[in-house]
Protein backbone atom coordinates (compact mmCIF):
# COMPACT_ATOMS: atom_id res chain seq x y z
CA UNK A 1 0.00 0.00 0.00
CA UNK A 2 1.13 3.51 -0.59
CA UNK A 3 1.94 5.98 2.14
CA UNK A 4 -0.14 9.12 2.59
CA UNK A 5 -0.34 12.02 4.97
CA UNK A 6 -3.45 12.20 7.09
CA UNK A 7 -5.20 15.40 8.06
CA UNK A 8 -3.04 15.51 11.18
CA UNK A 9 0.16 15.43 9.08
CA UNK A 10 1.20 11.93 10.10
CA UNK A 11 2.22 9.41 7.52
CA UNK A 12 0.15 6.24 7.36
CA UNK A 13 -1.03 3.47 5.09
CA UNK A 14 -3.45 4.41 2.40
CA UNK A 15 -7.01 3.30 3.07
CA UNK A 16 -9.93 3.63 0.73
CA UNK A 17 -11.38 6.99 1.61
CA UNK A 18 -14.55 8.86 0.97
CA UNK A 19 -15.75 12.11 2.43
CA UNK A 20 -18.47 12.10 5.01
CA UNK A 21 -19.28 12.55 8.70
CA UNK A 22 -17.46 10.35 11.22
CA UNK A 23 -20.05 8.53 13.38
CA UNK A 24 -17.81 8.86 16.45
CA UNK A 25 -16.77 12.53 16.49
CA UNK A 26 -19.20 14.10 13.99
CA UNK A 27 -16.41 15.78 11.99
CA UNK A 28 -16.73 16.05 8.22
CA UNK A 29 -13.78 14.94 6.10
CA UNK A 30 -12.01 11.92 4.66
CA UNK A 31 -13.22 8.65 6.16
CA UNK A 32 -11.22 5.42 6.30
CA UNK A 33 -12.58 1.89 6.36
CA UNK A 34 -12.12 0.05 9.66
CA UNK A 35 -12.49 -3.74 9.53
CA UNK A 36 -14.33 -4.62 12.73
CA UNK A 37 -12.93 -8.14 12.54
CA UNK A 38 -9.18 -7.51 12.08
CA UNK A 39 -7.81 -8.53 8.69
CA UNK A 40 -4.87 -10.30 10.37
CA UNK A 41 -7.35 -12.83 11.81
CA UNK A 42 -10.26 -12.89 9.36
CA UNK A 43 -8.53 -11.87 6.10
CA UNK A 44 -10.80 -8.90 5.41
CA UNK A 45 -14.07 -10.77 5.89
CA UNK A 46 -16.82 -9.32 8.00
CA UNK A 47 -18.42 -5.94 8.55
CA UNK A 48 -16.68 -2.60 8.55
CA UNK A 49 -17.31 1.01 9.43
CA UNK A 50 -16.11 4.33 8.02
CA UNK A 51 -14.29 6.52 10.55
CA UNK A 52 -12.13 9.63 10.37
CA UNK A 53 -8.40 8.93 10.57
CA UNK A 54 -8.07 10.11 14.21
CA UNK A 55 -10.97 7.95 15.46
CA UNK A 56 -9.71 5.00 13.40
CA UNK A 57 -6.28 5.23 15.07
CA UNK A 58 -7.90 5.59 18.51
CA UNK A 59 -10.00 2.47 17.92
CA UNK A 60 -6.98 0.52 16.64
CA UNK A 61 -5.11 1.43 19.85
CA UNK A 62 -8.02 0.20 22.01
CA UNK A 63 -8.13 -3.10 20.08
CA UNK A 64 -4.35 -3.53 20.31
CA UNK A 65 -4.50 -3.12 24.09
CA UNK A 66 -7.35 -5.64 24.33
CA UNK A 67 -5.51 -8.20 22.17
CA UNK A 68 -2.22 -7.76 23.99
CA UNK A 69 1.33 -7.70 22.66
CA UNK A 70 0.87 -10.88 20.65
CA UNK A 71 -2.32 -9.69 18.94
CA UNK A 72 -4.26 -12.63 20.31
CA UNK A 73 -7.41 -13.31 18.31
CA UNK A 74 -10.55 -12.60 20.30
CA UNK A 75 -14.11 -13.76 19.71
CA UNK A 76 -16.35 -11.93 17.24
CA UNK A 77 -18.48 -10.82 20.17
CA UNK A 78 -15.44 -9.24 21.86
CA UNK A 79 -14.70 -7.11 18.79
CA UNK A 80 -18.36 -6.15 18.56
CA UNK A 81 -18.35 -5.18 22.24
CA UNK A 82 -15.29 -2.96 21.70
CA UNK A 83 -16.79 -1.17 18.69
CA UNK A 84 -20.17 -0.76 20.45
CA UNK A 85 -18.49 0.78 23.49
CA UNK A 86 -16.34 2.99 21.26
CA UNK A 87 -19.37 4.24 19.34
CA UNK A 88 -21.62 4.53 22.41
CA UNK A 89 -22.39 8.20 21.75
CA UNK A 90 -22.73 7.64 18.00
CA UNK A 91 -25.92 7.44 16.01
CA UNK A 92 -28.01 4.43 17.07
CA UNK A 93 -28.59 3.55 13.39
CA UNK A 94 -24.85 2.93 12.94
CA UNK A 95 -24.70 0.60 15.93
CA UNK A 96 -27.84 -1.28 14.80
CA UNK A 97 -26.40 -1.72 11.31
CA UNK A 98 -23.21 -3.22 12.75
CA UNK A 99 -25.22 -5.44 15.11
CA UNK A 100 -27.21 -6.79 12.17
CA UNK A 101 -24.03 -7.47 10.18
CA UNK A 102 -22.58 -9.32 13.17
CA UNK A 103 -25.72 -11.40 13.62
CA UNK A 104 -25.37 -12.56 10.02
CA UNK A 105 -21.65 -13.24 10.49
CA UNK A 106 -22.23 -15.23 13.69
CA UNK A 107 -25.00 -17.28 12.05
CA UNK A 108 -22.68 -18.14 9.14
CA UNK A 109 -19.89 -19.14 11.55
CA UNK A 110 -22.18 -21.54 13.45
Amino acid sequence: MSKRKSSNGKSGRSHSRKRGVCPKCDTYGDLTHHHILPKRHWHGQGPGIKLCWDCHRELEDIIAKAEGKRHKKMSMRSYFRIISTFLYDADEKVINKIANQFAIQLAQAS
